[in-house]
């Protein structure tokens, strides 16, 4: 029994000694494979890798290790996802095999280029997750992704899954309608909004045209530029655009004549190189039929009209009842100034309303921001869908709508809405000429008497000494006193304003006329000059005026006979001016 147990334990003995005499051996492998890595000779590792079979799986995990990191730089020559795959094959669970993983991932990501797809990239991402390979690859995908999105869809998609990836601002330039959203208000306040916010610099908003091309200008440049060929003054349009305080435009979003179907007006801001736009809609008073037409002779302005019916005649009166144009010549070109046309009458002035209401002469000159209606005023050529077409009795002009009128023979030119805008003539009031209706008393030959109901008003006759005081009013008119000779005039209110008008009848040039004259404290002495018939009645003085109120309405009159005929003449204001009918 005593054997066998001496037997027993000589038996573990010599197996603990043999175990540890093969632990000894596989430590000396193992440091002598670590110094051949240690002095670069891989080689002479490798071979006796192979010789002591450190590529088995049951081999010693310490020489494993090292014969792994001796055969690295082996594969490291190859370099090749295919080389790394094999690495990691044969040395399976060792630290090495690992890092050949990662080292595949590497490789793998390197070997695509920058037209490679997100998804390339994206695999690499899901096979290596938790390596720095992955994070690499990542950002890649995020570059691939900008590049490869091709509508607002995709934009938005992206900078969903790729927040805070340092391309997203070039996908923001790319389309930036994918983030922003530019509004206007009714007062033209624009606003700005960008969700997701991405840090990507962005100018601030611009009232704005585009071109069918997608050319994004400024609108109020291109503006400029449309009012400069139409022949305005550029010291008038920068004196608009500089003194436009208030939030929009400072021109009104109106088509621009010639430009191509399909430009817009809108709002835009601009993001590095790309320009991102709203459209907003044309002004409500841009319509086509919205124009004025200007005719033209020996390059002086003769003629303007805002519609039909709605006309300034600036040329001498030849027909009817004949104004002041009959007795003074111009002697310069025409000058728009506070909704009146100024014609140059020597050192005097012609006034003519924009509203079409009568014209009357003064001597006060227009203010400082005046602006003259000279040949330099080219227009803006035929409106699209326009025509034209001569008579014998003038120019008929044809619109889309079919509300065209007839202008005088001459050279016809057109203003835009823009231009209308800029020179104040897109809203002027229309004067309608109309005489009140009276219930006249007329007697058996023809003389018309006061009717009855009429309300007198006073007229007071003036002296002569009273009228010699007027030479000057009538000299400021540009009327030399010595071609006219008064019969007679008088003092009354008409225009119930609490100050008296002037009403002179006399003879001018061989002709009898009627003059009103008129003191204003804004638009300054005021002398109206009509063509009549019965200033005197022959050689006789005419008929003692009379005047009365119907209704609202005060009318300054007389009636008599002549040359056997019955005859009334009226003298009455209307729309700030005065009328003899």
């Amino acid at each position: 029994m005593l054997m066998f147990k001496l037997r027993e334990i000589m038996i573990s003995t010599l197996l603990i000694f043999m175990g540890l005499q093969s632990e000894a051996w596989a430590s000396r492998r193992s440091d002598t494979i670590r110094l051949l890595i240690l002095e670069s000779r891989f080689e002479e590792a490798q071979n006796k890798c192979e010789k002591w079979k450190a590529k088995e799986t049951n081999a010693d995990s310490s020489l494993r290790e090292f014969c792994a990191q001796a055969f690295w730089p082996k594969t490291e020559r190859v370099n090749t996802t295919e080389a790394w795959q094999a690495f990691q094959e044969q040395w399976v669970g060792t630290e090495w095999a690992t890092k050949a993983f990662e080292r595949e991932g590497i490789v793998a990501l390197e070997s695509l280029d920058e037209t490679s797809p997100e998804q390339a990239f994206l695999d690499i991402v899901d096979q290596f997750a938790g390596y720095k390979v992955a994070k690499q690859a990542r950002k890649r995908a995020g570059f691939a992704a900008v590049r490869e999105a091709h509508s607002v869809t995709q934009a938005k998609r992206v900078a969903r899954e790729y927040k805070g990836h340092e391309a997203l601002p070039a996908l923001v330039e790319k389309y930036p309608e994918a983030f922003f959203t530019i509004q206007a208000d009714e007062q033209k306040m624009i606003s700005v909004r960008m969700e997701p916010k991405i840090d990507v610099v962005y100018s601030e908003p611009m009232w704005a045209f585009r071109s069918p091309e997608g050319e994004v200008s400024s609108w109020d440049t291109v503006v400029k530029k449309h009012l400069e060929d139409a022949g305005i003054e550029s010291a008038s349009i920068m004196r608009v655009i500089q003194n436009h305080k208030t939030a929009g435009p400072a021109f009104p979003l109106c088509p621009i004549p010639n430009a191509p179907d399909g430009s817009q007006a809108g709002i835009a801001i601009k993001v590095g190189d790309a320009d991102m736009f709203t459209e907003i809609p044309w002004d409500s008073n841009c319509a086509q039929e919205n124009t004025a037409i200007m005719m033209f002779s020996n390059k002086q302005l003769q003629y303007i009209s805002f519609g039909n019916g709605q006309d300034i005649n600036l040329g001498r009166k030849s027909k009817g009842r004949r104004d002041f144009t009959t007795f003074v010549r111009r002697t310069g070109d025409a000058i728009l100034y506070q909704e009146r046309i100024f014609i140059p009458v020597g050192t005097s002035f012609a006034n003519y309303p924009l509203s079409g209401a009568a014209p009357w002469l003064t001597d006060k000159p227009p203010g400082a921001l005046r602006y003259p209606l000279d040949s330099s005023l080219r227009g803006t050529g035929i409106p699209k869908g326009w025509s034209i077409k001569g008579t014998d009795k003038g120019i008929n002009v044809t619109t889309p709508a079919g509300s065209g009128w007839k202008v005088p023979m001459g050279e016809l030119r057109f203003l835009s809405p823009l231009v209308l805008g800029m020179l104040n003539l897109n809203t002027p009031s229309k004067a309608t000429l109309q005489v009140p209706v009276v219930e006249w008393d007329t007697d058996a030959s023809g003389v018309s008497k006061a009717p009855l109901g009429a309300i007198p008003i006073d007229v007071r006759k003036l002296s002569e000494a009273e009228i010699k005081g007027f030479r000057y009013h009538i000299g400021g008119a540009g009327i030399e006193p010595s071609r006219m000779k008064v019969a007679d005039g008088y003092a009354v209110d008409l225009d119930d304003d609490g100050t008296d008008e002037k009403v002179l009848r006399a003879v001018v040039d061989e002709k009898e006329v009627v003059l009103i004259l008129d003191k204003d404290d804004i638009l300054g002495n005021r002398t109206f000059i009509y063509s009549t018939k019965h200033a005197r009645n022959g050689d006789r003085p005419a008929a003692a005026p009379f005047a009365i109120k119907v209704e609202d309405q005060i009318l300054f009159c007389w009636s008599g006979l002549e040359n056997r005929k019955a005859y009334l003449e009226i003298v009455f204001s209307q729309d700030g001016s005065f009328v003899l009918k």
